[in-house]
């Protein structure tokens, strides 16, 4: 399973969402969850980075490269419609949920392996 967080370290509940990944990292793992985020936002790499090393998060980070509009049109094409935006696929890699809560994460990672 794959679990794509799209976030914003300038918005609260993208930075609330993304320090509650991080804290459930190594339970993500357990259960066969890949764990990714995406910084959805143009924005400094090197703030960015500092950001997310201050947390200690072991899972991976990376950012959209380039101006607003292009990052805008890459959002549109993922289905991105809000921040912080997550998306669940099953092992096949298909994608079984987005656009869900944190608060959603525990039942829809259980529906998924009893499948």
């Amino acid at each position: 399973m794959i679990l794509l967080c799209f976030w914003d370290m300038k918005q609260r509940p993208s930075r609330q969402c993304v320090r509650e990944l991080a804290k459930r990292a190594d339970d993500l793992k357990e259960k066969g969850v890949v764990s990714v985020l995406i910084h959805a936002c143009p924005a400094d790499p090197s703030a960015l980075k500092e950001w997310t090393t201050s947390l200690k998060t072991p899972i991976p980070s990376g950012i959209i490269a380039g101006d607003a509009g292009k990052v805008e049109i890459i959002l549109c094409k993922w289905g991105v419609r809000g921040l912080p935006w997550l998306i669940l696929t099953d092992k096949k890699h298909i994608v079984q949920a987005e656009g869900f809560n944190i608060s959603e994460l525990d039942e829809r990672i259980t529906v998924l392996i009893k499948e």
